[in-house]
């Protein structure tokens, strides 16, 4: 980690080809295991040998992903996704004329990553039965077990190149991820847009743009998370980060739990007939309870 393998390694291999006489016939292919990483290292290592953009006249560098293929008949570095290395493989299982495969990120297990080492060690062993010039596999990684990889590929050398660190500065809303709620604290819960139809009530329930409430806290779940009494009908896990639960509305603030009177009792036209949100808010101080009623005509 640190110590710069996916954009140096290469260009140690293929300028060392180059020094030697080999480069003509030097074909280094680098998989990476998501297409932007693919093409963001491709023009890295463009711009540090000081050539033009990868695939362009003059550049010996190039990438190559899905519906992308900045490459041609001089590339002697190609940068690609995993999936295009095994479709080469699907057209020439000899990989004629690669003479070095460096597959990185291998902590990355995938089916296909899996795939494509299982298909390189056959490969391997094949040249090995015939005497033929064998391709050279690298195996890069910052994390993986490295002893894993060697025995599966026969013992094979590991080279560890010590890594550089540098100093982060850990930075965080404090005002969102310390605040502590208690059991029966009423909260207001945030939502995504995606998961607000999963909050209706009932057919007239009208909710919030932001913000949904409140709800009561039944249960602290871990050190930043709380279990929250959701409606019934509701759809998504009760379960939810401090981070969206807006605030606590103090120990002796509850929601009113039934409807009030009707404001003019001697004139009654409509009646409450079902409450279809409340919600408690706190304005200059004050507690406010506020509801979301459907009625129906007084008869």
């Amino acid at each position: 980690m640190g110590s710069g393998k996916t954009t140096q390694v290469p260009q140690f291999i293929l300028d060392d080809m180059i020094q030697s006489g080999r480069g003509g016939h030097c074909n280094i292919i680098c998989t990476q295991p998501w297409r932007i990483a693919a093409i963001s290292v491709a023009n890295r290592v463009a711009d540090e040998r000081c050539e033009p953009s990868p695939g362009s006249n003059g550049s010996l560098v190039g990438y190559q992903v899905r519906l992308d293929n900045a490459s041609n008949e001089k590339t002697k570095l190609l940068f690609c996704t995993t999936d295009i290395l095994l479709r080469k493989f699907v057209g020439d299982r000899n990989l004629t004329g690669i003479t070095h495969v460096i597959v990185d990120e291998v902590h990355e297990r995938s089916l296909l990553g899996d795939f494509l080492l299982i298909v390189l060690k056959n490969l391997i062993e094949k040249q090995s039965a015939l005497n033929t010039p064998k391709l050279k596999v690298i195996l890069m990684s910052a994390t993986v077990d490295s002893n894993l990889f060697s025995n599966y590929f026969g013992g094979c050398p590991v080279i560890t190149a010590e890594g550089r660190t540098h100093p982060v500065t850990t930075s965080y809303d404090k005002k969102h991820t310390e605040r502590e709620f208690g059991v029966g604290d009423w909260v207001y819960l945030k939502l995504q847009p995606y998961k607000q139809h999963s909050m209706h009530k009932g057919e007239f329930h009208k909710l919030s743009q932001r913000y949904y409430g409140p709800f009561q806290v039944v249960e602290r779940v871990g050190k930043v998370a709380y279990r929250l009494q959701l409606p019934v009908t509701a759809k998504i896990h009760d379960v939810f980060h401090v981070s969206l639960l807006k605030k606590k509305l103090g120990d002796l603030i509850s929601a009113q739990p039934q409807l009030p009177h009707i404001i003019d009792p001697e004139n009654p036209k409509w009646e409450p007939f079902a409450v279809l949100d409340r919600r408690v808010l706190m304005k200059r101080g004050a507690v406010i309870n506020q509801w979301l009623v459907q009625c129906r005509p007084d008869i």
